[in-house]
């Protein structure tokens, strides 16, 4: 074999080894922040102290993930309410795809690059997470879970407001339904079309 072949092979090889340890350092990460939320959103307190509530004197926290951990859960549920807990499905749903190898520079069924597609997607999570929010806030009756504010959070309870003013009650609801639908649909064609590349 001539040296600049070795060398080559050499070099690509070295170059394989080193996306593959991005890779699972990229897929480790993803656990470690999908676990910290799933924990501090579970023990979220109301008593501990954080940005929207000072808490007594001398507090006792509660939460698992600590004084950090108080403090990021409460601002997740003050902005989004329960659907705060979409942010721990992105984790996971990003966990997964790492797992299936799929990176940010490929080809996505050898006609789009794999930066459009990770827009596609984070667009797609924005969408569904404003729509969670919005129905959350004005169209469920109770849930049960303690909030730091109202249900939907600041977000829900803007768009489910606007929403309301153009749509009323009815439309509103028949829009936001349809649109979760929607983009879980699409979500599920795209998981699907991975799985059977992968």
């Amino acid at each position: 074999m001539p040296v600049n072949a070795r060398r080559e092979a050499q070099v690509s090889k070295s170059h394989s080894i080193g996306k593959s340890l991005i890779k699972e350092a990229w897929w480790f990460g993803l656990v470690l922040i999908g676990l910290f939320l799933t924990v501090i959103l579970f023990t979220y307190h109301g008593e501990d102290p954080s940005w929207v509530s000072t808490g007594p004197d001398n507090p006792l926290i509660h939460n698992a993930g600590g004084n950090v951990g108080a403090k990021i859960s409460a601002m997740l549920l003050f902005l989004f309410g329960f659907s705060a807990w979409w942010w721990t499905v992105l984790a996971f749903y990003a966990m997964w795809f790492v797992y299936l190898k799929l990176e940010v520079v490929t080809h996505i069924e050898g006609q789009h690059s794999g930066k459009p597609f990770l827009l596609f997607n984070f667009i797609g999570f924005g969408l569904l997470l404003i729509a969670s929010c919005a129905l959350e806030a004005g169209h469920l009756l109770s849930l049960p879970a303690t909030l730091p504010d109202k249900a939907g959070g600041m977000l829900g309870v803007a768009v489910d407001t606007a929403l309301r003013g153009m749509f009323g009650y009815t439309g509103s609801t028949m829009l936001l339904l349809l649109s979760l639908i929607h983009i879980w649909h699409e979500y599920a064609g795209i998981a699907a079309s991975n799985c059977r590349c992968a």
